[in-house]
């Protein structure tokens, strides 16, 4: 997990690569709590991704303050009412995830 500071709100970013996101569902519901503690522990969003190399693809989960999260729906122009935003073709966190969140909370267009 990396931690960022974009226009004052604190996020911040793990990130698990696997073969199969679907590996990753028996733990979920435990790492969605672990995520839900860190954001009472005053991170304004914390976003947990799930990355496919097989797929390519990335699952993009978050939890954070309501603020927060519609700053995380407009980065990657989704809907998290699924749990998480789906990103066919994203899959670095330093490249293809933190520019579009630093994006939308510091209103860089």
């Amino acid at each position: 997990m990396k931690e960022f500071n974009f226009g004052g709100h604190h996020v911040a970013v793990a990130q698990v690569e696997l073969i199969d996101a679907s590996l990753i569902e028996p733990k979920l519901g435990e790492i969605i709590e672990l995520m839900g503690m860190l954001a009472k522990e005053g991170i304004d969003l914390v976003v947990f991704m799930v990355t496919d190399i097989i797929d390519e693809s990335s699952r993009l989960y978050a939890i954070g303050s309501d603020y927060a999260m519609e700053r995380f729906e407009k980065a990657f122009n989704g809907d998290i009412s699924d749990g998480y935003i789906y990103g066919k073709g994203i899959m670095s966190r330093k490249k293809q995830v933190i520019p579009p969140l630093q994006h939308a909370f510091e209103d860089i267009p």
